[in-house]
């Protein structure tokens, strides 16, 4: 969400296919495949899935997939993928845990969507670790959603 000011519900829609990366390049010493100097890809994001709650969902599901947010249905946005994202994806797609079962780049325990709980937590826990007492009170990266605010703004 950092690197590409991506909303969340825009982040638990991406498939494998949703990323474009550079091709590697061939480090002429070394004979090793590396990424390129300038790696940016590109994520084509082509739906939400913003959570709404069983209660408020057609078939009892958590999230209800829908067009992008100011957008008509069936249109997409390419996004600029930066070299630090870049090669995190990468690295993410060649594990083992590189995409789901249903190609998803980020799901949950059980091999479905990625609950918003999940995420929510592993960010508090992040801020526990870095933050001071007095940073983590403070509104400071409060939400996972801050980080697309801090992409646009940094």
């Amino acid at each position: 969400m950092y690197y590409a000011a991506l909303r969340p519900e825009e982040v638990v829609s991406l498939r494998d296919h949703n990323v474009t990366l550079p091709s590697l390049v061939r480090n002429e010493e070394t004979g090793e495949w590396e990424e390129p100097a300038d790696a940016w890809g590109e994520l084509h994001v082509a739906v939400a899935a913003p959570f709404a709650g069983r209660e408020w969902t057609d078939d009892g599901a958590l999230r209800e997939e829908r067009a992008l947010k100011h957008r008509p249905d069936g249109h997409a946005r390419t996004v600029p993928c930066p070299p630090a994202l870049t090669r995190l994806l990468r690295t993410h797609l060649a594990a083992d845990c590189g995409k789901g079962p249903d190609s998803r780049l980020f799901w949950g325990e059980q091999g479905g969507e990625l609950p918003g709980i999940t995420y929510r937590r592993a960010w508090q826990k992040a801020r526990k670790a870095v933050f001071t007492d007095q940073e983590y009170a403070s509104p400071l990266a409060k939400r996972v959603y801050d980080l697309r605010h801090a992409c646009v703004s940094t």
